[in-house]
């Protein structure tokens, strides 16, 4: 009854103001930027910026682009043209939502949509709404209505509300760690703005006593710095000093050593070039090393690194001649340094790129002897004894190879027996022995190559474009059959996982609008829950429930791993459908049957690409299922005819696997089929691609993968392939993961 009550009362306001926007409209003086609820400040909405996830640090607020700001007057905006029915809807929402307040999520939602509208000040009122409920959804509902405050500048309230929510006993000891550093960043941020550096400070010493994380870790100094230097304290110098060398691949690392120069300031210059190098500003990076060894102050074990640098600096500016040198004189100024055996491998790399394979091989053979303890050993033994077989060693290389398989885990094993068979095969080299990488990991993609052979290489069949995959039905039953088999019964209160309070909480914020936080908050608690694997059941099965399949395929992946690959083939189906999940069948079967590609395929693609999180991002800056970066989006929508895209689309399943799909096609085209070539250009551009398949030493798969100098686009196709195969084993009927070339 108090739902209809309510409903009639909102509709008629909406129709009254939906009137005065019709009466209102090209009149200059009475135009209104939407209706307000009284919840907000005269004229606060709409200015400020989002303070954005809670996974995200930092934010702050912003002016809105519509408006100018002078001082705290904010010029008014010009009349908008037509009804402003966006806003006039979340009003509606946040007056049913207040008709409900004895339900936070629909409350939280209603002040979701009020964030999104820009209407900052009457989401913070939703949020405090949400949060008297007294739920679980509480503490991060009082997170959120202080970024709003923020968002709207009121910088007091804002900064009032951040010191009750991170105070001892406050509502940020209720949340779970990530995002109570969130929490202390931003409460950082609010008490900047309103003049409190004392607490702004006060809240970043406190990230280094709360965590581990040294990304987190280096940020909190590089802001300790930047508002100390504002200050005029000088000792911020040294705790930009420690941003630097607590995290140097970190951006807050970047941002100290760019505060350091802006201000003159004296530090160490090994630590500011590893810095650059980090960063990708290369120029800069091999500058800085390069002073650092002319002025010849360097130790010995820094002089080593230096030249180290250097010769890395060179390979990403392809002037392969100088790597040599400069890893050469690593090498002869510290041959016991940290990186010799770096050195070393590198030296060898370089050389198999410039077809120098002999010398290659005995340098990979230095790195065995003199740095057995070396992480790189067991790659250097595999590359030396395929070195030698290319330089016309055959004899050598595949007793090499045999000793390899015979002493080796399966992976290196499998990928022993393939080499061997090429070498037998492609270079006439007298076999060493009876050697298959199915043996040894059938689920390999060397095991896949074998099976396919050089038809790998070769157009895609029509027929694989045809097959459809045949769902399967998850037996929870049989997992856990197979769990008490493998690791004993379930504990007693193993079934609690779903009680657990962060679980709960990532639930409820899932339900609440809140999915990319909640499926961080289950990320954790998998990595938690690695050593329990009926938990880890759990977790997966809620997640596929609410549709997370990144979370589910994430929890299904830690059940697998360390299984020997029989055994892995062994595992439940139900299990390793959830690893390798059917995930937006429609949209990808769609998206596959217009541009004619195998869906399959294009599942494998996505499973490497995004684990089927439809919001995914990178560092390079691609988005959604099939990862596509802004410059490729734009081009894809004017091939597709699509002039109102927006890189936000790419959130959306049926629009990322279009696209994803449409880009696979013409690569495929491109490279007449060649599916590594094809993947190749979608991973490392077309012009590499095309560069790969001119260097191509030898035929068949092994010689294109072989070829490939990106180590990313390698393993890229490595996994892809293994996915694919495994897709075709589980959903296409093949009796072992395989290739649909000749499987």
């Amino acid at each position: 009854m108090r739902l209809g009550v309510v409903f009639a009362v909102a509709l008629a306001v909406v129709l009254v103001a939906v009137a005065f926007d019709l009466r209102s409209v090209g009149d200059d003086e009475d135009a209104a930027d939407g209706v307000q609820v009284g919840l907000a400040s005269p004229g606060s909405a709409g200015h400020g910026s989002d303070a954005g996830g809670a996974s995200g640090g930092g934010g702050g607020p912003g002016p809105d682009p519509g408006a100018a700001v002078n001082g705290d007057v904010a010029t008014p905006r010009p009349p908008q043209p037509g009804v402003r029915i966006p806003n006039l809807l979340v009003t509606f929402t946040a007056m049913l939502a207040q008709a409900h307040q004895s339900e936070p999520t629909f409350v939280y939602r209603a002040a979701l949509q009020a964030r999104d509208a820009r209407q900052f000040g009457l989401a913070a009122n939703l949020f405090e709404v949400a949060a008297t409920a007294d739920g679980d959804l509480e503490p991060f509902a009082r997170l959120r209505a202080a970024q709003m405050l923020a968002s709207d500048d009121q910088d007091e309230a804002a900064a009032d509300a951040f010191a009750a929510l991170i105070s001892p006993g406050g509502a940020a000891d209720a949340l779970p760690l990530s995002i109570r550093l969130v929490a202390l960043f931003e409460a950082a941020d609010a008490f900047e703005a309103d003049g409190r550096t004392a607490e702004a400070l006060a809240a970043l010493e406190r990230v280094p006593r709360e965590t581990a994380n040294t990304f987190q870790v280096a940020q909190a100094h590089a802001e300790r710095a930047r508002i100390r230097e504002d200050s005029g304290d000088a000792g911020w110098v040294d705790v930009a000093v420690l941003a630097m060398e607590t995290q140097p691949a970190s951006v807050a690392a970047r941002q100290a050593l760019d505060l350091l120069d802006e201000r003159g300031a004296e530090y160490p210059q090994m630590t500011a070039a590893f810095v650059e190098y980090r960063a990708h500003r290369n120029d800069d990076a091999l500058a800085r090393y390069q002073a650092l060894l002319d002025g010849g102050d360097l130790t010995v074990s820094e002089a080593g690194a230096a030249w180290f640098y250097v010769g890395a600096l060179h390979e990403r500016y392809y002037a392969r001649d100088e790597a040599l040198q400069a890893y050469s004189r690593s090498l002869l100024v510290a041959p016991d340094g940290a990186l010799a055996d770096d050195a070393r491998y590198w030296r060898g790399r370089v050389m198999e790129e410039q077809g120098r394979v002999q010398e290659a091989a005995h340098e990979y053979d230095r790195l065995a002897e003199a740095y057995p303890g070396s992480g790189f050993v067991e790659d250097a033994r595999l590359r030396a004894a395929v070195a030698l077989g290319l330089a016309g060693d055959g004899a050598a290389a595949t007793s090499r190879l045999a000793s390899i398989a015979e002493g080796s885990g399966p992976g290196a094993a499998a990928e022993a027996a393939r080499w061997h068979e090429v070498l037998v095969t492609q270079f006439d080299a007298p076999a060493a022995g009876d050697f298959s990488a199915q043996a040894f990991d059938p689920t390999s993609y060397v095991s896949a190559f074998e099976r396919a052979g050089e038809a790998a290489v070769g157009p895609l069949p029509p027929w694989s474009i045809r097959e459809v995959p045949a769902p399967i039905a998850v037996d929870a039953g049989e997992v856990e059959a197979w769990l008490g088999a493998r690791v004993g019964p379930r504990p007693a209160g193993s079934a609690g996982v779903a009680e657990a309070a962060h679980v709960r909480l990532a639930w409820l914020l899932a339900e609440a609008g809140e999915g990319s936080v909640a499926r961080g908050l289950i990320a954790d608690e998998i990595a938690e829950r690695r050593d329990r694997p009926y938990e880890l059941l759990d977790l997966a099965l809620a997640a596929r429930e609410r549709n997370m399949h990144d979370v589910t395929l994430s929890a299904a992946s830690v059940l697998l791993r360390g299984l020997p690959p029989h055994e892995y083939l062994a595992a439940p189906r139900s299990l390793l459908a959830l690893a390798y999940p059917l995930a937006y069948l429609d949209e990808a079967g769609a998206a596959a049957e217009e541009f004619g590609v195998p869906v399959l395929l294009l599942m494998a693609l996505v499973r490497q690409e995004s684990a089927f999180h439809p919001e995914a991002g990178s560092s390079a800056g691609a988005y959604g299922l099939t990862q596509v970066i802004p410059p490729t989006g734009e081009a894809i929508a004017d091939d597709l005819g699509m002039p109102s895209w927006s890189f936000a689309d790419l959130a959306h399943p049926l629009v990322s696997m279009r696209f994803g799909a449409y880009y696979l096609a013409v690569q495929l085209d491109s490279f007449d089929g060649h599916y590594l070539a094809a993947l190749s250009a979608y991973n490392g551009g077309p012009g590499n691609a095309s560069r790969w398949l001119a260097a191509q030493p030898f035929g068949g798969p092994d010689g294109y993968v072989y070829a490939v100098d990106f180590t990313e686009t390698r393993a890229y196709l490595e996994h892809v392939t293994a996915n694919y195969a495994m897709y075709r084993y589980l959903y296409a009927g093949a009796p072992v993961p395989s290739l649909p070339h000749g499987g």
